[in-house]
């Protein structure tokens, strides 16, 4: 099972990042203080399961949860067939992860015992050196997600319901696109899908921004990514592509973090003919290489010219002043 908290002793004079961890996870829960609970939320902040709590009070509620727990090495934190009782933060030393499949070493800043569709260990974590350990009872965070869930299924109903594609949807048809939907969080600079893929469905952005670029060929020998356009929350992404059973005609890069609602083929499959074709119809398509190219050649032209502008304006300037400095040293003394 699940090990026990051992003793800890504070042996450094300055309460380093680690040990005023260590100090505010000692504490009752509800001794935590407002500043306790700010240094908690930036530590999970960072851990990827706890990603879809960062907007929401629900991860101050799951820091006030969290406990101290000390493995000694050599020792484990769960062997396989065990109850999944903790899901587990590492402060300060290392533990080795073990399946039948794979085997990974979690040191300071990564997590582990994350809640899976058994309830029973399918890994055994061994303590490589001394471990302290943030630890969460999986109840907990049943319980704070349950109630997350809830409050988010009825943000989406609303903006599934603001977006032009499913304006006309009736209730019971958007309850069932909030129902199946998956929120997906992408970090910066990265790809959401690329040109000339096939998509399996749309992303709609709740949360940040998103870059649409083209590859397009300049000469018969070059080729150049250019940016078509900046895609804001609402938008989305691969609604032409799925509807028009063509590859994607741009890729979509974030630009810093972003949240999508994505909405699966099969799911979208469900709508009657009515709202299919109003999807269709709300599809945003780009203009042909040939166009984007003439757009590109311009806007280059342009910025070359304004460029050339700002140059002689800056060679203007020098010379009247040039000039004026050699009237004054003409001057009779």
């Amino acid at each position: 099972m699940d090990s026990a908290s051992l003793p800890f002793d504070f042996t450094s004079g300055t309460l380093s990042r680690p040990l005023r961890l260590f100090h505010i996870l000692q504490k009752p829960s509800a001794l935590r203080t407002p500043a306790d609970l700010l240094d908690l939320t930036a530590t999970l902040a960072s851990i990827p399961l706890l990603h879809p709590f960062q907007a929401s009070d629900q991860l101050e509620s799951l820091a006030r949860e969290f406990y101290l727990l000390v493995v000694g090495k050599g020792e484990t934190v769960y062997e396989v067939g065990d109850q999944a009782v903790c899901f587990y933060i590492v402060i300060e030393g290392s533990v080795e992860v073990r399946s039948e499949a794979t085997v990974r070493v979690v040191r300071a800043g990564g997590d582990f015992g994350a809640p899976g569709q058994s309830s029973v260990r399918a890994e055994t974590a061994t303590v490589k050196e001394t471990v302290r350990l943030m630890a969460l009872p999986l109840t907990t965070y049943e319980s704070v997600l349950q109630a997350f869930v809830k409050r988010q299924n009825q943000s989406l109903r609303v903006f599934l319901a603001s977006v032009e594609a499913f304006e006309m949807l009736p209730r019971d048809q958007l309850e069932a696109l909030v129902v199946g939907a998956q929120l997906r969080t992408y970090t910066d600079r990265t790809f959401i899908v690329g040109q000339g893929q096939m998509v399996g469905g749309i992303s709609y952005i709740l949360y940040g921004s998103v870059k649409a670029i083209r590859n397009i060929a300049i000469t018969a020998n070059r080729s150049e990514t250019i940016g078509i356009d900046d895609l804001e929350v609402g938008d989305a992404v691969g609604d032409l592509a799925l509807v028009t059973r063509q590859p994607m005609q741009y890729s979509a890069l974030s630009q810093g973090r972003v949240d999508c609602l994505y909405l699966e083929k099969a799911l979208l499959q469900g709508l009657n003919k009515e709202h299919w074709h109003h999807l269709q119809l709300t599809a945003k398509p780009y203009p042909p290489d040939a166009a984007l190219l003439a757009l590109h050649l311009q806007q280059q032209r342009w910025t070359q010219h304004k460029t050339s502008l700002v140059l002689d304006l800056k060679n203007s300037q020098q010379l009247r002043v040039s000039r004026t400095l050699e009237g004054y040293r003409s001057l009779p003394k």
